[in-house]
């Protein structure tokens, strides 16, 4: 695939592919992983540009609430963190929340998580780094002492499902 993002734009300037096709949206996806990681491509505000594109694009070929955007959405508030815009990062964080609430539900701990950040929103990307290795400890105990996903969503279904008959 292409290696940077002039490769990319030169593909679209001689319309091999349209920006929505699913090679673009992977390379392009690709590139803001790396240009995440890059110090001088996060402080231009290149590597959210990246992302800003990808989500653009996956407004156009997937659902309106689809989990993976969830993701997309948390990186460019975590590239706004580091930029120190925490404004355009707390309007990042609730896109984020409120698609993983639409695909998983209010009860869920994902969505639960994604809440927390909206309504506590990180003042720094460190702060925001701390509430993920939180979560990452939270869901190492709970696979410790043996959680199982599958029970906990069938008793979820189950209480949702009585809570109805009400």
């Amino acid at each position: 695939g292409p290696e940077d993002l002039e490769e990319v734009e030169e593909i679209l300037e001689h319309d091999v592919f349209h920006e929505t096709h699913h090679i673009v949206l992977e390379a392009l996806r690709e590139l803001g992983s790396v240009y995440a990681k890059d110090e001088e491509a996060v402080a231009d505000g290149s590597a959210e540009e990246i992302w800003l594109r990808v989500l653009k694009g996956a407004d156009q070929v997937l659902p309106k609430f689809h989990p993976t955007k969830a993701i997309w959405w948390d990186n460019v508030a975590q590239l706004r963190l580091s930029r120190k815009n925490q404004a355009g990062a707390q309007e990042a964080l609730k896109r984020s929340y409120e698609v993983t609430r639409r695909c998983c539900g209010d009860a869920t701990p994902s969505t639960q998580d994604a809440l927390r950040l909206v309504e506590h929103p990180p003042k720094d990307i460190e702060e925001l780094n701390q509430t993920y290795e939180n979560v990452k400890e939270q869901a190492a105990r709970l696979t410790r002492r043996g959680f199982d996903s599958l029970q906990y969503f069938q008793s979820l279904w189950a209480s949702s499902q009585s809570a109805g008959r009400q």
